[in-house]
């Protein structure tokens, strides 16, 4: 079975054709200045950028999204509300993870962006219900709750009192989960820690990355809190990106919160384990500090369950 993910690079594949390399080259110098000028998508408003967009964009975006959703895959939600939907990547993500889901609600205020996603989805030919809202965020209103609620990649384009109106109107829509996923970058955990002090205060419970609901020990650093996918590139998108490696990683933060009490009984990995001979560390996010921890050979079935771990797992 093709997974959406597939589907969507096919029918970028097939909407790029509307136009020649040269625009599309064009597009993407324009999309690059964007994001180093402003780092704003609320820049690109024209068909070309669009597809320029999602063709450098949407895969290391859809592989951030998918990473967090795995981490309630046991869960089986029928609805998401899908706030700054873009080119509809997190419901596209959420898709291939529960395709049952029976009604998906996408809000974007990008005429551009809306009218992708909605030629993009409708073309999986699911029985998911669509609805498509070309409305700001931080005006549009929910009549109900949804099992899931996304906030993809768009906190970091607000001002912080458009932030806290998007907070709360995707609080308040939100039944089960709220997933918030951002750059991984300095200024964008700001703006995380920002979002992660209201939904405690408004009585969340974090399911990830944090094990607990303490104040984030890398507040009073110089570091953050950043994790990272791998994503294999396709030619095309090798030619968008002008790269040359089949690969790229995607640094990202997020934030897994639920109206549900939950018990946190783990550690997270924050940093990528140090492999050294007869032991591995792992640097890890407790509910205390920041911990550095040894796991050597002689722990044997310990030592072999770290041999596995990577950046981001729980422990």
């Amino acid at each position: 079975m093709q997974s959406s993910l597939d589907h969507a690079l096919n029918y970028i594949s097939s909407y790029k054709q509307a136009f020649s390399s040269k625009e599309i080259q064009k597009a993407h110098e324009a999309l690059s200045i964007c994001y180093r000028a402003k780092g704003r998508t609320q820049d690109i408003n024209e068909e070309a950028m669009i597809a320029a967009y999602v063709s450098a964009r949407m895969p290391a975006t859809y592989a951030a999204m998918d990473m967090c959703f795995q981490m309630i895959k046991n869960v089986f939600p029928t609805s998401i509300l899908d706030l700054g939907a873009g080119p509809g990547t997190a419901t596209l993500a959420a898709l291939n993870l529960w395709p049952k889901l029976k009604i998906a609600i996408l809000v974007e205020h990008h005429a551009a962006m809306s009218r992708f996603s909605k030629g993009l989805l409708n073309s999986l030919n699911l029985e998911t219900r669509f609805e498509h809202h070309q409305k700001d965020i931080t005006s549009f209103s929910s009549p109900k709750e949804y099992d899931l609620v996304t906030l993809g990649y768009v906190l970091g384009e607000l001002n912080q009192e458009q932030q806290l109106a998007a907070l709360k109107k995707a609080w308040d829509a939100t039944k089960e989960f709220l997933v918030i996923t951002m750059p991984g970058t300095p200024h964008d955990y700001q703006t995380l820690m920002f979002a992660r002090d209201f939904l405690i205060q408004n009585k969340g419970y974090i399911i990830a990355p944090c094990p607990h609901r303490n104040k984030c020990p890398l507040q009073e650093t110089n570091d953050w809190c950043h994790f990272s996918v791998r994503l294999s590139r396709t030619k095309s998108h090798k030619r968008a990106k002008k790269g040359e490696l089949s690969y790229e990683d995607e640094k990202f933060s997020y934030l897994i919160i639920s109206k549900k009490e939950t018990d946190q009984n783990f550690t997270r990995i924050l940093r990528k384990p140090i492999k050294r001979p007869g032991h591995i560390l792992l640097d890890l996010c407790t509910a205390d500090a920041i911990k550095r921890e040894t796991v050597t050979k002689s722990q044997k079935d310990i030592y072999k369950n770290a041999s596995k771990k990577i950046w981001g797992d729980e422990w």
